[in-house]
């Protein structure tokens, strides 16, 4: 029995070594068992079939056509090799790929119709294939790239079924795929499939099969395939096998090179990258770029998570729609939505389309359009037909309306600031190098200007440009344009005073937040679903402006009027409840908070189930409720089952996946438990650097929770390494003086603290706390906070003047921000008077 290419002592090797095993592995096994012509089958020699000729040989066995005597229906019958006859687990594999054959029913499966043995031969009979080979049809017949993807979303399905019934087929190839004249392709050979109970698989079956090949055809194997990792081999290797066969079908080639001694194309697969389709092709655009690369990932769990997703992704592109292997930007579904629905967005879309793609098309031409489109219904309404059109069109207003509402939360504020200045710093060294200004000049120079502009907020310029510019102007065309649809305009209405809310601009959100849900009573009601949504918008608004008396009425009436015409099980009812509980934590009403985060969180689990990321946010609401009130064992419990429900929820990039994710490992940070936080933190931090790049500020954000959760562990060279590059990304992307920035200095200090490199931490905290003062203030939370933290290292210091003057003036500001009890200002009292009383002071 051959050994499995990873054994116990090469968990550990390199890729090298890995390869360098694989080849002896395979010259071992062609040197054990030559390749033979065995005597095959006499013609006749199969009771109840004329063999009529060989079409196909491989290591297993022969492939004939012959005649059913009986109907005269051609069919395919697979005889097994004679020198594997008397091998039982050859027999067993032959066997079992007969049960395969007979388990899956789809019309592109190659049917079986009958199997046994006679005469020492063992053969299965299936349906006969007039076809071709998929790599030859594509060859022959150059089919668009819509064609190829139907042809291609059709072996999906195939194989997705095969998956469903728990079977793995790990040798997909263009030959194992025959395209009959109507274009119907038709998958084989399930010869080398794994079943997901098949333990024969798992206990050292053989990572080689006797001709030397690992379990598929190499040149279409996978990674784990070329290492052996038998145990790692599941439906995402046919996905890997999928985007090799649609990147050939594509472009005639393979996306690395094949060919060549064994070793180096073993080396190939597992460590070299993938040509973009682009490359190659450039009439391809990103999306099917994106599919064929997410396929072909090294690691399976980059790739999709089954043949399902990718084949959904397939025909999302076909509609036109956004696929889900791309981070949904605005942009990107609006050109989406605008394929789908032309006539619609040259309506109405124009109001918009400022907003969607960064104000680069202006309002004032939106305007214009629809005043065009106005007078044009006011001609056509002359007649019936006209009157029929203009309700099309207004119908189809309110269809670009719904869509255009979940744009405007892809508004990224903060990454428009990074790139703002980053446009700011380019242009600036361009004028310069304009001037033919010499590079020691320019150098000098620009460190001239990014300092100063260390104390601009870029992200803080950017709201302001959205709102004066952005948000104003078309608020004011919707105002003029819709007038006569007020319930359109009280649609785009509430998408942006719900984007002006998410974005922290308040008192711009409440004007539009209020008409939209004056329009909505006028027009609908008070209990219609969509005024009931405008009242807790509306409650939000007031709550984050901190009118908490107000927010609790409108609350209260989106709830009770929920409860009663949805019931309690409602995800819309369940989300007035959160809301509840989350306006009475604000107010301090602890207990009254608890009682309904509890009913927020039992209705999600119940409804919802335990792997939606709603139900991963009440628990979060709750844990976080539970600590503030002290109780930290329920809260832990919460937390630890929280994290196993996470391992439950899809491992795609979706925002909300990644968010939960971080959510999850904050609760178990602050619950004092870093070591089941950090892997929580590392997976969103490579995640976050996949999907948003390095410099963005949640992939900054990121990097620096990495960096603080090993600092809790004492694990000091990982935190330092993790925390300066935090540091330096920010310092370059959002400016020394951002609170981001800011956050990042004061974390390294506390590095310095606790390796009791006490000089080299003053220096950070004072670097820090310098900064929060000029940009914060001297009453702000986070510069008192920081203030008592440096008491504390002059007191370990030496320095009690320094620390009590710290103390003291942390203590009269937390108790005016906070009030006496806060634990804060105790906290802050407390050390004071430790300090007066050691020093004899008191």
């Amino acid at each position: 029995m051959a050994k499995p290419l990873l054994d116990a002592g090469s968990q550990g090797a390199d890729a090298q070594a890995l390869v360098d095993y694989a080849c002896r592995q395979t010259a071992s096994a062609v040197k054990a068992a030559p390749l033979e012509r065995a005597a095959l089958p006499a013609a006749g020699s199969i009771p109840g079939y004329e063999l009529v000729e060989e079409i196909r040989r491989g290591g297993q066995g022969v492939v004939y056509r012959a005649i059913q005597k009986s109907t005269g229906k051609p069919v395919a019958i697979k005889v097994l090799r004679d020198r594997l006859v008397v091998r039982p687990k050859e027999r067993a594999r032959f066997e079992r790929e007969a049960d395969i054959l007979v388990a899956l029913d789809h019309p592109n499966i190659v049917g079986i119709g009958n199997r046994g043995s006679f005469g020492g031969h063992f053969f299965i009979v299936m349906d006969f294939i007039e076809g071709q080979p998929l790599d030859e049809f594509v060859r022959r017949m150059q089919p668009t790239l819509q064609v190829s993807l139907r042809l291609f979303a059709r072996i999906c399905d195939a194989i997705q079924t095969a998956h469903s019934c728990k079977i793995v087929h790990r040798d997909l190839k263009p030959s194992n795929i025959l395209v009959d004249d109507r274009g119907e392709p038709r998958v084989l050979d399930f010869g080398l499939a794994k079943l997901g109970s098949d333990s024969a698989l798992r206990d050292g079956d053989m990572s080689l099969t006797l001709t030397g090949e690992f379990y598929g055809s190499l040149p279409w194997a996978a990674p784990e395939q070329v290492e052996g990792a038998n145990d790692r081999i599941d439906a995402r290797t046919d996905v890997h096998a999928l985007g090799l066969i649609l990147f050939h079908m594509l472009t005639g080639r393979f996306p690395y090179s094949v060919v060549g001694p064994k070793r180096m194309v073993l080396n190939t697969i597992v460590q070299a990258e993938p040509t973009r389709l682009g490359t190659i092709c450039q009439d391809i655009d990103d999306d099917v770029n994106t599919i064929v690369q997410k396929c072909l990932q090294k690691d399976p769990e980059r790739r999709y998570r089954d043949v399902a997703a990718l084949q959904e992704d397939v025909r999302r592109y076909l509609a036109n729609e956004p696929i889900c292997a791309r981070r949904p930007t605005a942009v990107y579904r609006f050109r989406k939505f605008a394929r789908r629905n032309k006539a619609a967005v040259a309506g109405v879309g124009g109001v918009f389309v400022a907003l969607i793609a960064g104000a680069t098309v202006s309002v004032g031409f939106a305007i214009r359009e629809s005043e065009q489109r106005h007078l044009a219904e006011q001609r056509l309404e002359q007649t019936e037909d006209a009157r029929a059109e203009t309700e099309l069109r207004r119908n189809e207003a309110e269809q670009v309306a719904a869509f255009q509402a979940t744009q405007l939360a892809d508004i990224d504020t903060e990454l428009m600031g990074v790139r703002l200045r980053a446009r700011v710093i380019a242009e600036r060294r361009s004028a310069l190098e304009a001037r033919g200004s010499e590079r020691s000049v320019v150098a000098a120079e620009m460190r001239e200007f990014e300092t100063s502009l260390s104390g601009v907020n870029f992200t803080v310029v950017a709201l302001e440009m959205l709102d004066e510019n952005i948000f104003d102007r078309a608020l004011a065309a919707i105002e003029g344009q819709f007038a006569d649809q007020p319930l359109v305009k009280a649609r785009l209405l509430q998408a942006i005073a719900d984007t002006l809310r998410d974005l922290g601009l308040l008192d711009s959100a409440a004007t539009p937040q209020k008409e939209a849900l004056h329009i909505r009573r006028e027009q609908l009601g008070d209990d219609d679903p969509d005024t009931l949504s405008s009242f807790n918008s509306m409650g939000q608004v007031l709550r984050d402006r901190g009118d908490l008396a107000s927010a609790e009425q409108h609350f209260r009436k989106a709830m009770d009027a929920r409860l009663q015409q949805f019931g309690r099980d409602d995800c819309r009812t369940l989300s007035s409840i959160n809301n509840m509980g989350a306006l009475l934590q604000a107010q301090s009403r602890l207990a009254e908070a608890e009682a309904y985060f509890r009913q927020a969180f039992e209705g999600r689990l119940r409804v919802l189930g335990t792997g939606h990321y709603d139900t991963l946010q009440s628990a979060t609401n709750l844990v976080g409720l539970l600590k503030e009130r002290g109780e930290t064992t329920e809260a832990t419990v919460i937390s630890q089952m929280a994290v196993t429900w996470l391992k439950t929820l899809p491992r795609d990039d979706h925002p909300k996946s990644i968010q939960s994710m971080s959510n999850i490992a904050s609760l178990l940070r602050s619950l004092g438990m870093p070591m089941d936080a950090e892997p929580l933190y590392r997976q969103v931090l490579d995640r976050r650097r996949r999907v948003l790049g390095d410099d963005h500020p949640d992939t900054l954000q990121s990097i620096a929770n990495v960096g603080r959760v090993l600092l809790m562990q004492e694990k000091f060279a990982e935190a330092d390494s993790f925390l300066f590059e935090a540091l330096e990304r920010r310092r370059r992307t959002l400016g020394s003086d951002h609170p981001d920035t800011l956050s990042t200095i004061e974390a390294i200090g506390d590095l310095f603290s606790a390796q009791g490199r006490l000089f080299e931490a003053e220096s950070y905290l004072c670097e820090a706390l310098a900064a929060r003062r000029r940009t914060q203030g001297n009453d702000h939370r986070v510069t008192l906070l920081l203030l008592h933290k440096l008491g504390s290292l002059f007191e370990a210091e030496g320095k009690l003047v320094e620390a009590e003057d710290c103390y003291r003036e942390a203590f009269e500001g937390l108790h005016r921000l906070l009030g006496h009890d806060h634990p804060d200002t105790l906290a802050s009292i407390h050390a004071l008077g430790q300090l007066l009383v050691d020093g004899n002071q008191h």
